[in-house]
């Protein structure tokens, strides 16, 4: 039989033997020594403490505050009885009746979304810039998406360019002449697949403010130019030449310079009139740049009065680009 009914079952009994060895311990101490007399003392007070301990009864706090549970285990865990006054080696330290627990478990969980980290640009491949980034550590019970956004050095909106489920992003739609800034913008949504969901009861919450995480900016990345125009000379129009002759067409002959299979070719074209596309196939070369003669500027002076000519080109994308007769032939040291 358990112990514990055992003791509830006959503890009257035990009550009632302990009384009796009380009293012959008392008639023995009124015959006997003044230590017979303390033992018989110790003796009642253990039993009071017996008495006061089988008679308590374990309840829930009127008031639930922080520390309820904690406070319902002190009392019906027999391991937190108090040590200060130790029990007779002969007590049970085991509540008659039955020892249970109220355990309340938390199953709300909130997700979590650090956003991209570690945004970085390669500029190696000719024509393209690559953007590679990870996943920040404080991200779970989410998956993510990214959306790729991209600033002309930051002077013009934020233009979208792509989106992705990696974690990389190549832009081939770009400008070798121009400068680019980018963001990466990551998107979160709820994983129904990972493992907190299996549970039912589980409910998993993500903030507004962690559905969409931006980058910080990166860049600014430039690629490798593929194309180059530089005048040689220029016949702009004066005064005297308006006078002379009204229609008079302004022109420049340049030299185009453009990498083809990885190696730096140039032709030379003569005679381009304002409005005139610069550049042409020339035998299996392909020197067309897509620019058009926008404007043919004064002379300017450079230093030693040197003479240098300058023009104005249009690129397909509508940008316009002065470049002069000095401007140092890319590729070469």
């Amino acid at each position: 039989m358990d112990p514990k009914l055992l003791l509830l079952k006959h503890f009257e009994k035990i009550v009632l033997g302990c009384f009796v060895a009380f009293l012959l311990f008392v008639v023995s101490g009124l015959l006997g020594s003044p230590e017979a007399l303390e033992k018989a003392a110790g003796i009642g007070a253990a039993m009071e403490k017996v008495e006061k301990f089988v008679n308590t009864e374990a309840s829930l706090p009127a008031a639930k505050g922080p520390g309820w549970k904690a406070e319902l285990q002190r009392k019906l865990d027999p391991g937190s009885i108090p040590a200060a006054e130790p029990w007779p080696a002969w007590i049970s330290h085991r509540r008659p009746g039955i020892v249970y627990y109220v355990e309340v478990i938390d199953k709300t969980f909130t997700a979590e979304h650090g956003g991209p980290i570690d945004v970085t640009g390669d500029t190696s491949q000719q024509g393209q810039i690559q953007l590679n980034w990870g996943v920040s550590p404080d991200t779970k019970y989410v998956t993510v998406s990214y959306e790729i956004y991209r600033s002309v050095d930051q002077k013009d909106e934020w233009q979208k360019v792509g989106e992705t489920d990696e974690l990389s992003f190549v832009d081939k739609d770009i400008s070798s002449r121009l400068s680019y800034v980018y963001k990466v913008v990551s998107l979160a949504v709820l994983d129904k697949t990972d493992g907190i969901f299996s549970d039912p009861e589980n409910q998993v919450t993500l903030r507004d403010e962690d559905k969409r995480v931006e980058s910080s900016v990166v860049g600014p990345f430039a690629t490798q130019r593929e194309i180059q125009i530089i005048p040689v000379s220029t016949a702009p129009m004066t005064e005297e030449i308006e006078i002379r002759d009204p229609d008079f067409k302004e022109t420049c002959n340049v030299i185009v310079r453009k990498q083809i299979n990885g190696a730096w070719e140039e032709k030379s074209f003569y005679r381009i009139g304002i409005g005139d596309p610069i550049g042409a196939q020339k035998g299996r070369l392909d020197f067309t740049t897509g620019a058009v003669l926008a404007d043919v500027l004064e002379d300017e002076e450079g230093e030693g009065l040197k003479t240098i000519k300058a023009i104005k080109i249009r690129w397909p994308d509508g940008q316009e680009e002065v470049v002069k007769s000095d401007d140092p032939k890319l590729g070469e040291k």
